[in-house]
């Protein structure tokens, strides 16, 4: 089981090295229940700050021992790459079609 220095020590080893730490869901302090991160949010290390120097009863969306919910780096990747399948296609008929409308 992690402890809560363990889990601070990754988070702050990411935030210096990288990657990029994105929120994959909304991290929620009660009292007042307002969000301070929100899913697909870059973490900055303000945030983090902000977040260790809370002093409320929970946070919904944070577990002390298993840390934040981040989207994984791989995914965030995969998803910056272009595809050359068949969103390219549709580019291309609607293109097409724009050419058309236009004579």
């Amino acid at each position: 089981m992690r402890t809560l220095e363990a889990v601070q020590s990754r988070i702050d080893k990411r935030l210096k090295e990288g990657p990029a730490l994105v929120s994959a869901n909304f991290v929620i302090p009660y009292p007042p229940g307002f969000p301070i991160m929100v899913p697909g949010q870059v973490i900055d290390a303000q945030t983090i700050e902000f977040m260790r120097k809370l002093d409320v009863k929970e946070i919904h969306g944070f577990s002390a021992t298993l840390g934040l919910k981040l989207l994984n780096p791989a995914f965030l990747q995969s998803a910056k790459t272009p595809s050359n399948g068949a969103n390219d296609a549709k580019h291309a008929k609607r293109k097409q079609a724009r050419a058309h409308a236009a004579d």
